[in-house]
Formats: structure tokens, sequence, C-alpha cells
């Protein structure tokens, strides 16, 4: 299964108006839900399938300096 989050994170898929700092580099903040709603939207899936997609390739996914942190909204 392929979507846009797996590895591109500037684009406007899941925005982040939000940064934070990670060892003096900038790093963006994404909102849980919004991701998981833009993957049930992009792939058709259910919400099951996106939490699980997004939980093991997403959420825990080290890309480098700047990989992203990923906050549950309130």
């Amino acid at each position: 299964r392929h979507t846009r989050l797996q590895g591109d994170w500037s684009s406007d898929v899941c925005s982040s108006d939000l940064v934070a700092e990670r060892d003096g580099k900038p790093v963006a903040i994404y909102g849980v839900t919004k991701c998981i709603l833009e993957l049930m939207k992009q792939n058709k899936w259910s919400i099951e399938e996106a939490e699980e997609y997004f939980s093991f390739n997403v959420e825990g996914a080290y890309v480098g300096d700047y990989t992203p942190i990923f906050m549950e909204e309130l």
C-alpha cells in the first residue's frame, strides 16, 4: 500500500503550522487524527486500516534528523 504520507512530509497532506526543536533542528508537528483521516480519504480505508498503517509505517518511522513529531489533538 502506498500513500503520500509515507515520505512526503513537506506536502499539504497533513500540513503543520507547528514547529518544535529537536537537537537544535526544527521539526514539524502533525496531528495524528488529521493524518489518519487523510489516509482514509486517499486510500479508501476503514479507520482500523488507517490507524494500523499509521502506527506501523508513519508514526514510528525515522526519516532523518528532521523526522516530524506526531501528537494527539485535544
